[in-house]
């Protein structure tokens, strides 16, 4: 089941998420990545999972779980991430009942 071979993904994000300052907008998943590239701690734990799922796994369980997490909806998928981070090329936008 992939949701337990993403489970280190998902420990991840969370953290990441319950860290981002507050409110968060539909750009909450490229806030992610970005929190992550700069920090050296959560860096490292991104590099892991990585290495044992492949980077566009990972990255795509980053949105899946930060989409959970937060009880959104895709609004817009391959959302250019120029600028800012150099872990993902894009990105889904987020949206908020």
């Amino acid at each position: 089941m992939a949701n337990l071979k993403t489970a280190g993904v998902k420990a991840l994000v969370d953290e990441v998420i319950g860290q981002l300052p507050r409110p968060l907008n539909e750009h909450v998943t490229l806030e992610v990545f970005k929190a992550i590239e700069a920090s050296p701690r959560w860096l490292v734990q991104y590099r892991t999972v990585c290495g044992e799922l492949g980077q566009p796994v990972v990255n795509s369980w980053i949105g899946q779980w930060a989409l959970r997490n937060l009880g959104a909806a895709a609004l817009q998928r391959g959302v250019e991430a120029s600028g800012g981070t150099t872990l993902t090329k894009t990105y889904s936008t987020l949206g908020f009942s």
